[in-house]
Parts: C-alpha cells; sequence; structure tokens
C-alpha cells in the first residue's frame, strides 16, 4: 500500500510482504491502532484519534423462496391510482412462512400512498423492484409519515430496491422507525421527503447505497437524516442531497463508511452526547457562494471523528468548516486556519480533513474507560485513566444509555473496579465522576459492558415427527438464548448415558434438523444440548420420540402421532374423521377413544398402544 497523499489506516495485518504500507517516506510493516499520513486536527482538548466504534456487519437474515413473496396487485394495487389500502391488505396477508412482499416495477406510473402505512406483524423484507412510489396531494397536507415501522414478528426488517421521485415533498416523512428490533434500508433512491426519522427507535439500523434528498424549496422536517438517542446506526455508502440538515444526531451512536453530500450544510449536526464516525466524505456545495456563515459539522456537547475533503465547484466553497461547543466554551474550525490542509486547482481551493476529533460532551473527558467481561459469569472489570486533580471517583451505573435510571454504586480512589453479582447475560452502562475536594471534574461519558452469557439452557420444547415421513425424521426445538451451537444426540434406546451425538448445529439460530440416516419402523430418541463458546455444554432437553414410516391410516384416515406417554410408553395422537361412521370392534381392540366417538366426525384424541 503506497501513498503520497492523505492516508488513514486501522487496525490492519499482513503477512508474505516485508512491508505493509508506505506513506510519504513512512513505513509501516503492521498497523495496530490507526495510522494517519497527517495530523489530526481539534478544537479542544481531545484524544487524536477516531472515536473506532463498533462495526456490526451487514446482517442477512431469512430470504424467503420468491413462489412465497406476496404481490401487492394480487389485493388491487394498481399503478397511477391510491394503492394504501392494498399495501394495508398485503401486510395483513403475510404468515410466518410468508413474509416477502414485492411491488412490481412500472415505468409508466407510480404508485400512490394516501394515508400512513405501518409495517409489522409477519413482514420481514419489502422489495419495491424499483417501483416509484408518492404520497398523494392529501398525505403531503398533513405531517404524517408514508411508513410507520414497528415491531414485529421478525428480529429484521429489510426494506430495498424503492424509486421515490423528484417532487413537491410536504412537510412529511418517508419512514419513520419506532422499532426495537434490526432494520435495513438498502438500494434505495428518494429524492423527496425527509427520508428517515428514528427518535422513537431503540434498535440497530443499517443504511446501505441509500441516495436522499428533495426540493430545495421545501419547507418539511428538517434533517434527512434524523437519529434517536437510543439508536446504533451503521450506515455504507450514504448520499444525502438538500439545502438543509443532511443528517441530525440527537445522542445516538452513528458509523458512517462512505458519505457523499451536495448543496449546502450544515451537513452533520450531532448533539446531547451523540458519538459519530464519518470515515471517508465528499462534501460538493455545488452552489455558488456557499454562506459565510454556514457550517458543515455542529458538534455539540457530543463525540465525532470525521475523514473527509471538500470537492467543491463553480467557486464554492465552505469556510466554517466546523462549530463545536462544550461545556460553556465555543470554537470554529475556520477554512483560513493553517492547520487545515488545502488542494488549489486553479482558482478554486478545497479543504481536507485527514482526521478532525471532537471528543467534547465534558469538560474533563475520564480516558481510557474499559469495561470488560471477566470469565466469572456475573462480574464486569472498569478501568480508566486517573484524572489529575481528583482524589477519588465516583461509579454509576444504568442500564439506558442516555443515563436516565443512572445510579451511584460506589466510590473508589482507585482506576478500576470489579463490578460483581450482576445477571448473567445482561449489559450495562457506566459513568464515571472524578472528584476532587468534594466537587465534581466533569461526569464522563456512557462506555458500556456486559456480562458473559452463562450456561445456556435446555430447550424447553423438542420434538420429533412419528410416521410423519417416510424416509426421515424432522426434529425441531425451541431457540436458547446465549447458545453457541446445539449437539444432536440420538439413541434406539431412551438412555441419555449411551446416545450418540450425530452433529454440532451452528449457528444458534438454527432450530430443526431432518435426520435421514434412519431405518423406517424403527424408534428413534432424540436430545438436544446447546453448548456456549468459552462456558461449555448447557443441559440436554427431555427426551424427543420419533419414527420415519408410512402414516398410519384408517378407512383413507391419517393417524397423527405426536408425542409418547413417558410415563405408561404409549402414544397420543389425533384422528381425523371427515364423514360419519359405525364404531366396529375391531377399532376397540387397538385404538382407545372416548365412547362418544361412535357415529361422529371431527377431530378426536386417542391413546395407541406400544
Amino acid at each position: 500500500m503506497q501513498s503520497s497523499g492523505y492516508l488513514y489506516v486501522r487496525n490492519i495485518s499482513e503477512s508474505g510482504y516485508g512491508t505493509l504500507l508506505n506513506s510519504r517516506g513512512t513505513t509501516r510493516i503492521q498497523v495496530e491502532g490507526e495510522f494517519f499520513s497527517h495530523p489530526a486536527v481539534s478544537l479542544f482538548d481531545s484524544i487524536l484519534s477516531g472515536l473506532n466504534l463498533e462495526v456490526e456487519e451487514i446482517p442477512n437474515p431469512q430470504r424467503d423462496h420468491p413462489d412465497t413473496w406476496i404481490n401487492v396487485a394480487d389485493f388491487g394495487a394498481i399503478p397511477g391510482t391510491d394503492v394504501t389500502e392494498a399495501v394495508r391488505a398485503a401486510i395483513a396477508a403475510t404468515t410466518p412462512e410468508r413474509g416477502t412482499i414485492y411491488f412490481p416495477n412500472t415505468s409508466t406510473s407510480l404508485y400512490l400512498i394516501s394515508d400512513t402505512v405501518e409495517i409489522g406483524g409477519n413482514v420481514r423484507r419489502i422489495v419495491g423492484m424499483n417501483a416509484r412510489i408518492k404520497a398523494t396531494a392529501a398525505l403531503r397536507a398533513q405531517e404524517k409519515p408514508k411508513f410507520r415501522l414497528v415491531d414485529g414478528n421478525s428480529e429484521w426488517l429489510v426494506i430495498e430496491q424503492f424509486f421515490i421521485p423528484w417532487g413537491t415533498a410536504g412537510a412529511h416523512t418517508l419512514f419513520a422507525n419506532e422499532r426495537s428490533q434490526g432494520t435495513v434500508f438498502q438500494y434505495i433512491f428518494a429524492t423527496q421527503d425527509q427520508f428517515y426519522d428514528g427518535r422513537k427507535s431503540t434498535g440497530h439500523t443499517h443504511f446501505i447505497d441509500i441516495t436522499a434528498g428533495h426540493d430545495q424549496n421545501d419547507l418539511g422536517p428538517p434533517g434527512l437524516f434524523h437519529f434517536g438517542a437510543k439508536e446504533r446506526i451503521w450506515a455504507r455508502q450514504l448520499n444525502p442531497e438538500i439545502n438543509d440538515g443532511h443528517i441530525i444526531n440527537e445522542g445516538g451512536d452513528v458509523w458512517i463508511l462512505g458519505l457523499k453530500t451536495e448543496r449546502e450544510g450544515p451537513i452533520i449536526t450531532n448533539r446531547h452526547g451523540g458519538r459519530m464516525e464519518v470515515i471517508g466524505a465528499m462534501i460538493h456545495p455545488r452552489n455558488i457562494g456557499v454562506p459565510a456563515t454556514m457550517q458543515i459539522i455542529i458538534n455539540d456537547q457530543a463525540d465525532i471523528s470525521f475523514i473527509g475533503r471538500e470537492a467543491n465547484s463553480n467557486e464554492a466553497s465552505y469556510q466554517v468548516l466546523a462549530e463545536v461547543q462544550r461545556a460553556g466554551q465555543f470554537a470554529r474550525l475556520m477554512f483560513s486556519n493553517p492547520v487545515v490542509p488545502r488542494e488549489i486547482e486553479g482558482s478554486r481551493q478545497s479543504f481536507v480533513l485527514p482526521l478532525f476529533v471532537e471528543r467534547g460532551a465534558f469538560a474533563t473527558p475520564v480516558r481510557g474507560a474499559l469495561a470488560t467481561r471477566r470469565l466469572a459469569q456475573d462480574s464486569i472489570d472498569l478501568s480508566w485513566d486517573s484524572v489529575p486533580l481528583a482524589d477519588h471517583y465516583r461509579i454509576y451505573r444504568g442500564v439506558q444509555r442516555d443515563g436516565s435510571d443512572r445510579t451511584l454504586i460506589t466510590t473508589t480512589a482507585n482506576t478500576f473496579l470489579s463490578d460483581n453479582n450482576l445477571p448473567v447475560g445482561s449489559t450495562f452502562w457506566y459513568w464515571i465522576d472524578p472528584i476532587a475536594d468534594g466537587s465534581s471534574l466533569g461526569l464522563s461519558s456512557a462506555f458500556e459492558g456486559s456480562t458473559a452469557p452463562g450456561l445456556a439452557q435446555a430447550p424447553a420444547i423438542v420434538t420429533a415427527s412419528f410416521d410423519q415421513f417416510p424416509d426421515r425424521i424432522l426434529v425441531q426445538w425451541e431457540r436458547v438464548q446465549g447458545a453457541s451451537l446445539y449437539f444432536f444426540w440420538r439413541n434406539t434406546s431412551s438412555d441419555f448415558a449411551t446416545a450418540t451425538r450425530l452433529i454440532s448445529l451452528s449457528p444458534n439460530t438454527i432450530t430443526a434438523y431432518e435426520d435421514t440416516a434412519v431405518s423406517p419402523g424403527q424408534t428413534y430418541y432424540y436430545w438436544i444440548q446447546p453448548f456456549t463458546i468459552g462456558f461449555g455444554s448447557g443441559p440436554v432437553s427431555e427426551v424427543a420420540v420419533g419414527r420415519a414410516g408410512t402414516p398410519q391410516t384408517w378407512a383413507g384416515f391419517p393417524l397423527q402421532m405426536p408425542a409418547r406417554i413417558v410415563d405408561t410408553g404409549d402414544f397420543l395422537g389425533s384422528l381425523l374423521i371427515h364423514e360419519p361412521f359405525v364404531w366396529s370392534q375391531a377399532l376397540q381392540n387397538w385404538l382407545y377413544l372416548p365412547e362418544s366417538f361412535v357415529e361422529q366426525q371431527g377431530t378426536w384424541t386417542y391413546v395407541l398402544r406400544d
């Protein structure tokens, strides 16, 4: 890796080469932590490194087979007309087995939405196929979102491949997120509306390849992307374009890899203790004459690290790169500041920020604060750097990152603490308050710690098919919290001590297995055992009994035998009768049914002797 320009590298190692990078004459064999080719810039006393926020990989939730997808057209969605009720009906028609809705694409007309559509229930994916959607005049006249996202039966909701065309946007939002679960937006081009409002969300949200904007004369809600205090955001290739606030963060954690903007800012407003990390930004004001007081970054009592540059045209350029407020202090980073690198092309000049950092939430930031999980399942180890003048520290703990439930747990003169006797598998937030002569020097930012998951418990329910399939046995169980994987055990008797472990099933989202290595007519006994990496095997489940074979029938009606009666060794099942019939003594000899069964129809419970 060779560079004569601006370079930022983090946590990279390699083997087989003598040198990993050569940047302006500086070489590195490995990069542990960070390397940046030019000095970092900060207006106040800050740690000169990126925030290094946690990076969550792009989730890949369940994908349904296209044959099961639900078409909004089947519920009356006709392009060029109001499809609000049709979309609602399609959402209502989803099931756990059919969780994907799609919009057939049309190049000649729009799908019109006249009222807010709520997305929840069994929906796990909405595929637009680049279909165009637009709000009616009735909806544009109201401060209501097009789509409201609420918790449903799926851990993740994916919305993808939509085209929202230019036009009068009105004062409303495209997506209002109120979920505590995960949400993914990907491959969407939306050039009207406020794209996203997540101020009521407490979940994890991903944006992948999103272009958003609206008419420059629109007076709708501020901020194309408005993030909430309890959100965690990961964005890759984010492209907001607007003459207004592009991104507003009200206190959440926001990680952006690849940001491109057009038109004047403010591009980023980060406040209320928010943490935002932008890695690679291209700021393009486009218009002639950016207002002299227009800021790119507003950072108000919050933490930010920003790597990016300006790409101007028509002599446009920002004069105020960042405006920072911290504990009653105010400062601006100006384009004219000699610490700001710049690029000159003809008469045009643009800035470069190899790394701009402000850890500006508090007057005396506590550095090096860490929360480490111990092998002891119920303990979290805390450590932090000493604060000058402090004679002791108050330690606060809460389960809400915003500190709304923060309570004092202890005081100490040390710079470390073991927080013990905590619930297994739990997450907490901590704050350090350095004290000098009885007065606080400034509360730290919140930092997170978790206890170990501990041994996973056995699945509460395990079932095995019995004569349901001629050549296999289907074993199913409940998902176990904290399990890394499952061990699958089998025997031809009910003795677990002599059972054989057939397979290890990973990841822990697998909750079913088809055993095809079976002999028809042979009874098998199954157990499921969870395993947690670092802690070992949990207890085994109750036994489930299964058999492969031709389903038993009488008079053409199926007998289903789902479970063994453990105490007696008999089987409990059901008999489905479609028409009245006369009771026979032959049935009495082996099938035990209530007397009212005679000459009746319906579903009946029976006991069958093994």
